[in-house]
């Protein structure tokens, strides 16, 4: 992952904080044979039927999740996952999650960036993700 390329790339506005993350896709096996809506604490409806229409649902969910986490350690304090959507497409490594406008405006972001890669290390697939805040105000 090229980081310093991605925030050249992104927007001049004042970078807020980043947050990064790593999870194991196989974590999310049990999660993608769930009829019904696994962990709807975390994932929108929209996430999870995303998920179910990728090739292999665990990276949708496992991105999803991985995003939220990073997203988390940007923040430096919890808040409600479900106030940040990702719909992963496997062709691409940079993603736009879509926050709440609640989220935006209680943080001040205006734009947030992060940077998916799935990477198969020691035989485990992987998936990394990069968060960048960016506030213009």
């Amino acid at each position: 992952m090229d980081i310093d390329r991605d925030k050249r790339s992104a927007s001049q506005a004042p970078l807020l904080s980043t947050g990064i993350d790593i999870e194991c896709i196989d974590r999310f096996a049990d999660l993608e044979q769930d009829p019904g809506h696994p962990m709807p604490f975390v994932f929108t409806e929209q996430e999870i039927a995303h998920a179910r229409g990728l090739a292999d649902p665990r990276q949708g969910l496992c991105a999803s999740f991985c995003c939220k986490e990073a997203l988390f350690k940007a923040l430096g304090e919890p808040y409600e996952f479900t106030d940040c959507e990702l719909l992963w497409h496997t062709d691409r490594q940079s993603a736009s999650p879509t926050l709440s406008p609640e989220l935006m405006a209680r943080y001040r972001i205006d734009q947030v960036h992060a940077k998916i890669q799935p990477n198969p290390l020691d035989h485990r697939e992987l998936v990394v993700a990069v968060v960048l805040l960016r506030s213009g105000s």
